[in-house]
């Protein structure tokens, strides 16, 4: 009888672990996302169309702007709330991050609310 209690707290919580999408931010944020819109807004501004953001799980990322890419690091916060991204030259802050879900990213960035998808 312990066995098959044992059993479903492991199952319940293999479940519960595959429905909050498992690993935290860290493991979501993970591939290439780009821009699908700024302030509700789908039609982007050129320097926002062509650019995108590719994750990687050694805590690099590689920043294109459509003419160049630039590497950065990454790291969010304890809360999983602010995404910072640092390059040699400057440092960058994403607030209010969330997943909208497994394909969508929402933040704040200069005042604006922005949303990016994976690709």
């Amino acid at each position: 009888m312990q066995k098959i209690t044992k059993l479903s707290v492991i199952l319940l919580l293999v479940v519960f672990m595959t429905a909050c999408g498992g690993g935290g931010p860290k493991a979501k944020i993970l591939g290439k996302w780009s821009f699908i819109s700024v302030d509700g807004k789908t039609d982007l501004p050129k320097a926002f169309k062509s650019a995108s953001l590719d994750f990687t799980k050694d805590g690099n990322a590689v920043m294109f702007d459509g003419d160049k890419n630039q590497k950065a690091s990454w790291e969010f916060d304890k809360e999983g709330k602010t995404l910072t991204l640092k390059s040699s030259k400057n440092e960058m802050k994403f607030t209010e991050f969330s997943f909208k879900d497994k394909n969508k990213i929402e933040f704040n960035w200069n005042g604006k609310m922005a949303v990016m998808e994976k690709k």
